[in-house]
């Protein structure tokens, strides 16, 4: 296209209210970089932008084009491209900074380094603006030099690449306007929140004090590896990349199973304190609410190694269940809420050939209870009449074995997602449960072993619909 006469290459800009570059190639070959406020130039950019007759291509195309509207040069028409679909189409394994494209696709390092200093030093308010624009400019080449490479292995692709990539595409397009409407959020609903949560925060602070009889910072790992492998004698789990004790959600989970009187108190009030302290800080304290009072988390299509849809600043996938009351609806409108029945068990079911969970879903069996019967050897039915706690804990236990493996879960895992229900359950129990699951249903088992043999000889795997490839390397 062309702004004031001017062959226009790229444009680059970061999210800043006159930090935009443009390349202008002017008649005799020169190119220009302008960070410009000039309203006649802003002007001709803004049509350049919506003009859907010019295709464009961009590196996150859902946050770009946001950012460019909420600056006044929106709506952008004609997106042709994204980078960070293609790469995760035909390179699932690769990172997906503009950083790691450049270095691989492009081979240039040095690259890598003057964009991420010159970036650092922006965002940072360190350089003047004309360095700022510098950086965009850079940014903006880059992107567009990814291009050739990243269509070529699309090509190799066939029809498969092609399908993703205007699958990517309309899905982009949803994003973005995902990303523009945002979620209004009831204010009032969040200091509320964030009230109770600093009361369980208090509360489990005086338990921890009370197990010691002393003070303690539960914000000290120091004072923390001090009180549980020294005071209290727990077991050293694992240990950190740098040799320190390691002391996580799951190792917390396992030292409480094996500790008792003060020891165990003091264990459960700290995972109480810092799942408090998570929720707070992560969902209510850091929640960023835009001025007119919705959060637009961004959306990516893709950018997950799996394929799947990912939000960030916020997380909207990952919201607590009770944190959820914050967000609210437009006057006249409610939110639904709609969830597929049994997917993951239907999907597996379907890939490993067990036909014997397809015909139960069929007939309307609750299939958790039906594994239920074949794991434990109990009559379900008569369970959850004579003692309906124990039904519901060996359903659930089935429930989470179903998902989990489907997921490709192991032992370990499913037992410390199982510990909160049972918290005397020990992990051999866990691993003669599933033995005795894969005998009955011996597909799955297959299955498992027929995907993860392949992924080790292929060194990649096809998903079995679109046929959207995913590399596996270093076993």
């Amino acid at each position: 296209g062309h702004v004031m006469g001017c062959p226009v290459t790229y444009i680059g800009f970061s999210d800043g209210e006159s930090s935009m570059s443009v390349q202008l190639r002017r008649r005799d070959g020169r190119a220009f970089y302008p960070a410009t406020q000039d309203i006649a130039v802003r002007a001709a950019i803004r049509d350049f932008l919506r003009d859907p007759c010019v295709p464009k291509g961009f590196q996150n195309a859902p946050f770009d084009t946001l950012v460019l509207g909420l600056r006044g040069f929106g709506p952008v028409r004609g997106v042709r491209l994204d980078t960070m679909f293609l790469r995760r189409i035909t390179r699932s394994e690769l990172r997906a900074s503009l950083e790691a494209q450049a270095s691989f696709y492009l081979d240039c390092p040095a690259w890598k380094g003057l964009a991420g200093e010159a970036k650092g030093e922006a965002f940072g308010a360190k350089v003047p603006e004309r360095q700022v624009a510098i950086y965009n400019a850079i940014d903006a080449l880059v992107t567009k030099r990814l291009v050739r490479p990243l269509e070529a292995e699309l090509a190799a692709l066939g029809s498969t690449g092609d399908r993703l990539h205007r699958m990517a595409l309309a899905l982009g397009k949803l994003a973005r306007q995902m990303r523009r409407n945002g979620l209004p959020v009831d204010l009032a609903e969040r200091d509320r929140h964030a009230r109770e949560l600093k009361k369980k925060i208090a509360v489990a602070k005086g338990k921890l004090d009370a197990a010691v009889g002393r003070e303690v910072r539960p914000g000290s790992l120091a004072e923390l590896r001090e009180l549980l492998f020294g005071r209290f004698g727990c077991r050293v789990i694992a240990h950190t990349d740098t040799g320190l004790r390691r002391i996580t959600k799951s190792d917390l989970a396992i030292m409480a199973m094996e500790s008792g009187g003060p020891a165990r108190a003091f264990i459960l009030a700290l995972r109480a304190w810092r799942e408090a302290l998570k929720l707070k800080s992560t969902y209510v304290d850091n929640l960023p609410v835009w001025e007119d009072g919705r959060v637009h988390a961004n959306p990516t299509v893709g950018r997950a190694i799996s394929g799947r849809w990912a939000f960030s600043n916020p997380n909207l996938q990952n919201q607590p269940d009770a944190m959820r009351t914050m967000y609210v609806a437009e006057p006249g409108h409610v939110y639904v809420l709609a969830d597929y029945e049994q997917i993951e068990g239907r999907v597996t079911a379907i890939l490993a050939g067990d036909w014997r969970t397809l015909k139960a879903l069929e007939d309307g069996i609750d299939i958790h209870s039906w594994a239920a019967e074949l794991v434990f050897g109990v009559d379900m039915a008569e369970l959850k009449v004579k003692d309906p706690i124990r039904f519901k804990k060996h359903r659930y236990f089935a429930k989470r074995f179903r998902y989990g493996l489907s997921y490709g879960a192991g032992a370990k895992t499913l037992w410390l997602q199982l510990l909160p229900e049972w918290p005397d359950l020990e992990l051999r129990h866990v691993q003669g449960h599933l033995k005795k699951w894969w005998g009955a249903f011996p597909e799955w088992a297959q299955h498992r072993r027929d995907v993860y043999e392949r992924a080790c000889r292929e060194g990649c795997l096809a998903s079995p619909i679109l046929g959207r490839p995913r590399e596996f390397k270093g076993g």
